[in-house]
């Protein structure tokens, strides 16, 4: 990308918890060996390359079986989501979180017909 693009979106978790294998983390984490870390490196690396940029964190939306243990580590999907958002937040850089305010719930026959196939 170029440095002086004027917003940055980041949008991810769902893989990292759908079939992602490192370990969850701490928030004292700062490596890309786990979950938070690798949320830490990404968001201070983005800063860095692009300071003057809008960054903006999407957290996963709801999805089919996201209440379920994640395989790698046990957690459901709303683990990753607060995670990501409390590292977020550490960087103030504000959050559109699509799991609680997304407009899609699994559960919901419609949503999951239409969205969710």
């Amino acid at each position: 990308m170029n440095r002086d693009v004027d917003a940055v979106v980041v949008f991810g978790g769902t893989n990292d918890y759908g079939h992602g294998d490192a370990p969850f983390g701490e928030f004292s984490d700062r490596t890309n060996d786990t979950y938070i870390g690798a949320c830490h490196f990404l968001f201070s690396e983005l800063i860095k390359k692009y300071p003057a940029a809008r960054i903006v964190v999407m957290t996963p939306c709801q999805r089919t079986g996201g209440n379920n243990p994640s395989a790698a580590n046990g957690r459901p999907l709303i683990d990753y989501v607060d995670a990501m958002k409390e590292v977020a937040a550490y960087y103030s850089l504000p959050v559109l979180d699509l799991y609680r305010a997304g407009g899609i719930c699994p559960d919901v026959e419609a949503h999951r017909n239409l969205f969710m196939p």
